[in-house]
Parts: C-alpha cells; structure tokens; sequence
C-alpha cells in the first residue's frame, strides 16, 4: 500500500470518527482525536471471525467484573459505571450477536461464554479493591476501543460498519474509566488528608509545668 494510500485511510478514519463522536462532548471528542494519531495504539487487522470471538469475549468478562465490583464495592461511582457497563455490555454483546448472525459467523451462547470469561478476583476491600478496579478497567476500555479501531480497517464493509457504529460506545466508556480513575484518586487524596488532620488534632497539647 503507497503512503498516499496510507495517510487517506489515516484522514477517512479521522472523519468518520469525529462524525459519530461530535455528539459525546468535548472530552470524548479529544480522546478520539488521541487516538486515531496514536499510531503505537493500532492492533492488526484480522478476519471478522476471530473479531468476534474476541470481542464477545471481552464483553462478557467486562459485564462479570463489573457484576463483582457492583457485589463488593460501596463507593457511589464505581456501583454507577458498574451498572452503567453491565447495561452498555449486555446491548453490544446483542448487537455483535446480531452481526454475526447477519454474516454466517460462529458465536458462542451467553452461558458458554460465561463460563469462559476472564475475570480477576481482587483480594481487596473498600478504597484499595475501588482504585485497582477503576485502573484495570480503563486499561481493559482503551483495549476494546483499538480492537475497534482495527476492525474499520477492514475490507469488510459489514464489518467495518458494524465497527463504526459501536466504536463511540466504546470510546465514551474509556473516557468514563478515566474519569472514574481520576475521580477516585481524588477521593483518596481527600480521605488521606482528613485522616491527617485528625490524626493531628488527637495529640493532646503537652502542660508546662
């Protein structure tokens, strides 16, 4: 492929993206700008069939890690981007389904692949199980989103379609991530700082004799 072919496909992406992102806001819209110049973030191109194996994989695990933190986490915002993602998850892994369908492709059953699906038991409670979960899961998001984004490179029109038209949804998730991320570690910072406070104030002041 010439460079002049190369850096057309590099702008077409560009555009469609920016396309179906305008409508997500500012933050969703950088990252997207982000990512189609981030060159190092591109995964190859593969056959649809193995997209879908993988795909339907990542979004069954997302939805059972997310069902463990709604279980063991009390924080307000990770229980809201659990549940959000369960009911993200569960409307992609349709739609995947649908596609798959749509193109004679092999999917395996919701209980198969709960069954199979990667999940991480975190030996951790409250603040600490909280921030190694938010952290896992915008690593995880950034993942899907350029699993994505190697599927509108194929020659596949269905399948570049049907990548086009989730990869919003999936981009507005990492942004979610690393957002919960950032809003956790401000969480900690002010937790660790009203805990030194007190810890100060409980010194009693010493009598001069």
């Amino acid at each position: 492929m010439s460079k002049f072919v190369r850096a057309w496909f590099v702008v077409y992406e560009g555009v469609v993206r920016m396309k179906y992102l305008n409508r997500l806001g500012a933050g969703v819209v950088f990252l997207a700008a982000s990512l189609v110049c981030g060159k190092s973030l591109a995964t190859p191109v593969f056959d649809s069939q193995r997209f879908v194996e993988i795909a339907a994989e990542k979004s069954i695990s997302e939805m059972e890690m997310a069902k463990l933190a709604m279980s063991k986490s009390d924080n307000v915002h990770i229980r809201s981007y659990a549940e959000n993602i369960i009911k993200e998850q569960s409307l992609a892994l349709d739609s995947l389904r649908a596609f798959a369908v749509k193109e004679n492709l092999a999917m395996a059953s919701d209980a198969e692949l709960r069954k199979n699906a990667w999940t991480i038991v975190l030996e951790r409670e409250g603040m600490s199980f909280d921030m190694a979960y938010a952290d896992m899961r915008a690593e995880e998001r950034k993942k899907v989103v350029n699993l994505y984004r190697s599927a509108i490179r194929s020659p596949n029109i269905a399948f570049r379609n049907h990548a086009t038209d989730m990869l919003p949804l999936l981009m507005q998730e990492l942004y979610q991530a690393q957002q919960l991320t950032q809003q956790l570690n401000i969480d900690k910072a002010l937790s660790d700082k009203k805990m030194l406070v007190e810890s100060s104030s409980s010194f009693a002041p010493v009598e001069r004799l």
